[in-house]
């Protein structure tokens, strides 16, 4: 209980008579649980008393934050609850903390009669991250009548295929006109929630990764304040959505685009992204369209990801280099570059200011003796590393 930082903050908050009343309700909380599992145990198998003997230690967590809350729940501004709870914790939530601005919830169930109104009446709440959300229907009801100032919305399902519908799609919409940050993952998007999505004209920040994305997309050109974007792992993208993104998305600083299939997309439609004259951290892992021809585009660029991508040689790597000056991370792990990238690089660099770090297969470092991830080797202000550090 005790790792919380919104728990610490809460306790470095109270008086010394806060502290003792919290003590004192706390304290009854062995006794309660005893007595409930001391019931539970008489008409328990004889062969499972011996596993059932022992207090359970997230039933005592829950019933202390449980007491927390009720005590000096309007005191709390930013709460974390993660798997070691269960939904029974959310009227509490409720009903007693009205002044929470920041809500992370990743609970071990979400039964639907506990999530309805939740935060109906927590007109002070800004962000909510909702973690491990079921695929039940009714788990909607969670996000059903939230307060006008939400503006970040994070939503992550406990595995894949999520069907987000039209009740989704109502939410999106009553959100559209204040939401800055969106984060869906690993969920099925029907047509008219992608719609709602494409009409948030406030987003700064768009991750939608490995989601299954509608057959007709609509146009993003309303997203014009996107800073970030993580399509990566998406299924289903289309052509349009990186054209209009091009054309119109031009304040995009932060874009990933790892894993995507890319059969289903055009060399030509791709290269568009280019004209984002503000990017600045590029990941395309794994993406073959990834070539000369789009390297001698990008610009101003100061970390690129490009690992897998089988068609960067050397040339490319020069090209990067010598078009984006003020770059600290080139990751080329698994790509075709040979080991004379690594005296250019060092060269290259060598007059700058700012550092940079090289990644490249293991088979390129001076002493590689064929084991994995050799340490990094550092020339100057340029460090060659085999992987991520």
């Amino acid at each position: 209980m005790f790792e919380y930082t919104w728990f610490n903050d809460l306790l470095s908050s109270l008086d010394s008579q806060d502290v003792d009343k919290l003590k004192t309700e706390c304290s009854k909380i062995d006794v309660t649980v005893k007595k409930g599992i001391l019931k539970y145990l008489k008409t328990c198998n004889r062969n499972d008393r011996h596993i059932k003997k022992q207090m359970d230690p997230c039933l005592i967590q829950q019933i202390m934050i449980e007491k927390t809350l009720l005590l000096f729940g309007s005191r709390i501004k930013s709460l974390t609850l993660d798997s070691s709870y269960d939904s029974e914790i959310l009227p509490v939530l409720r009903k007693n903390c009205e002044n929470l601005r920041t809500i992370k919830l990743e609970l071990k169930n979400y039964n639907k009669k506990n999530c309805y109104n939740v935060f109906k009446e927590m007109f002070k709440l800004k962000e909510i991250e909702i973690l491990n959300y079921p695929r039940d229907a009714g788990s909607f009801k969670l996000l059903k009548n939230l307060p006008f100032g939400v503006k970040n919305l994070t939503l992550i399902p406990n595995d894949f295929g999520l069907l987000l519908s039209d009740k989704f799609s109502t939410i999106i919409n009553d959100l559209s006109d204040r939401l800055t940050s969106l984060t869906i993952e690993n969920c099925v998007i029907d047509k008219k929630v992608f719609k709602s999505i494409a009409h948030c004209c406030r987003l700064t920040r768009l991750s939608l990764e490995g989601c299954h994305l509608p057959e007709n997309q609509s146009s993003i050109s309303c997203l014009m304040g996107l800073e970030y974007v993580n399509l990566s792992r998406t299924i289903n993208i289309k052509n349009c959505i990186f054209i209009s993104m091009a054309l119109y998305c031009t304040r995009i600083k932060c874009l990933k685009l790892n894993y995507l299939n890319s059969s289903q997309l055009s060399k030509c439609a791709i290269q568009q992204l280019s004209l984002i004259r503000n990017l600045e951290d590029f990941s395309v892992i794994g993406l073959t369209h990834f070539d000369n021809d789009f390297t001698c585009r990008l610009v101003n660029l100061k970390r690129l990801d490009c690992q897998g991508c089988d068609k960067i040689n050397d040339a490319c790597v020069k090209n990067i280099l010598r078009k984006n000056y003020d770059i600290e991370h080139l990751n080329v792990i698994g790509t075709s570059v040979t080991k004379h990238i690594k005296n250019f690089t060092i060269n290259h660099v060598k007059n700058r200011q700012t550092k940079m770090t090289l990644f490249v297969n293991d088979e390129l470092f001076d002493k590689y003796f064929g084991f994995a991830n050799p340490s990094p080797e550092k020339h100057g202000n340029v460090i060659i590393a085999s992987k991520k550090l």
